[in-house]
């Protein structure tokens, strides 16, 4: 008897306010208008002669792709080219630093298309050759099994991505240096590709531990 007086007077949860559920939106994608090369943000873009390429442009108003690990491990996913030309940004589920919510166009290796490689030929048989591609990095990182959702919108970044590198390799040292200024050297003091800049020859790999010393 309790237990049902208890039940009939449960309160419901109230709704979600509507100014809250705005917040967990994901960002819009930059506007890309006329002026658009004047944004400070894009002034790498305009200085590599890329700001009205369409490859580019796609890649900045960003694809969901669907990144593929294994026959069941298969889940779309928002890929942004952000406006330094540099840095690609990608969604996730699981809250990461934001470090980890990118990676960057000088540390990749390749692009490849169709199924090329290992886990597109095991577990990339649900999606068309002409809407996968591989994006293999240097280093110890993972290579990045990607289908996009048209034939099209695969060969954009692979042609995007390819300009940007071909641009990125041509630029000299101080050229990637005034483009990229370091950490500190922006009005808001987050800085932080100079670092990038500086080390453009690839991702660092880790440290090896140390030794322990035995005492005689």
């Amino acid at each position: 008897m309790l237990c049902g007086r208890w039940g009939s007077r449960r309160r419901r949860e109230p709704p979600v306010p509507a100014q809250v559920a705005a917040t967990v939106a994901l960002p819009p994608p930059p506007a890309l208008q006329d002026g658009g090369a004047r944004r400070p943000g894009l002034r790498a873009l305009k200085k590599m002669g890329l700001t009205e390429d369409e490859d580019v442009r796609a890649m900045l108003r960003g694809s969901r792709l669907c990144k593929i690990r294994s026959r069941t491990w298969q889940k779309e996913r928002l890929y942004r080219l952000q406006e330094d030309g540099l840095t690609v940004w990608f969604q996730r589920r699981i809250p990461h630093a934001p470090s980890q919510h990118i990676f960057f166009v000088q540390h990749i290796e390749a692009v490849r298309e169709g199924h090329q490689s290992e886990g597109l030929r095991r577990f990339g048989g649900a999606f068309a050759p002409a809407r996968c591609l591989t994006i293999a990095f240097k280093g110890r990182r993972k290579n990045l099994d990607l289908a996009a959702p048209t034939a099209e919108e695969a060969q954009r970044w692979v042609r995007g991505l390819a300009k940007l590198r071909a641009r990125l390799e041509a630029m000299s040292q101080r050229e990637r240096l005034d483009q990229y200024p370091a950490p500190g050297a922006d009005a808001g003091g987050g800085g932080g590709l100079g670092e990038v800049a500086l080390s453009f020859g690839g991702p660092q790999s880790e440290p090896e531990p140390r030794a322990p010393c035995l005492k005689n």
